[in-house]
């Protein structure tokens, strides 16, 4: 199996020792063939594709894994991992000689049915967002761990728009007395910005 090393899925794993199903990454095969990586930890979920391997086998994998992967493979893009029955391994160099081995892939708890919250059907809607900006503007409302989002649709050729506001509060953007903010999306800017390029 090989994956990019810039898709860092043990970032959202679960830490929950009473979640055990949701402890370990899932290397498993889609129906049009090709294979994945998934990841989650009860509130959210990514799944990236991979290149499948011969010999490769469907089930948990220790995020350590790519932790350790990440750090000592110098040079290469991609991770590569051979995982068999037992063990996911490895390889730190293209000879193979070199490897890593981590704990055993047997009598681990089913995994959640991931497939089911992926969507199959195109978006509505499509907003892209920094999401460094989105932690600063959660900053900006008092309510840096969460916040509530909501998306105003495009009305009458108007893009769309995601306001969020702080967190526990009901999503109501014209009260007056609530912390709120916009967000843009990519590409857009603010009428203020426009008016002053025309001036």
């Amino acid at each position: 199996m090989q994956v990019d090393k810039k898709y860092k899925l043990d970032k959202i794993v679960s830490t929950d020792e009473t979640r055990p199903h949701l402890c370990k990454l899932f290397f498993d095969r889609e129906a049009d063939g090709g294979a994945c990586f998934v990841a989650a930890d009860g509130q959210a979920a990514a799944k990236v594709r991979v290149k499948d391997g011969p010999g490769d086998k469907t089930g948990p994998v220790d995020p350590m894994a790519l932790v350790v992967a990440r750090k000592m493979i110098e040079g290469a893009s991609d991770i590569v991992m051979e995982l068999n029955e037992t063990h996911a391994t490895v390889l730190l160099d293209i000879t193979g000689k070199e490897t890593v081995d981590f704990s055993p892939r047997v009598n681990e708890p089913a995994y959640p049915q991931y497939a089911e919250v992926f969507p199959t059907e195109p978006p509505d809607v499509l907003l892209t967002i920094n999401p460094k900006m989105l932690a600063n503007l959660a900053d900006a409302l008092g309510s840096p761990k969460s916040v509530t989002l909501g998306i105003r649709l495009p009305q009458n050729g108007t893009v769309p728009t995601m306001f969020c506001v702080e967190d526990g509060v009901t999503v109501t953007p014209t009260d007056d007395d609530q912390a709120r903010g916009v967000i843009m999306p990519m590409g857009s800017r603010l009428p203020a910005d426009a008016a002053e390029e025309d001036a």
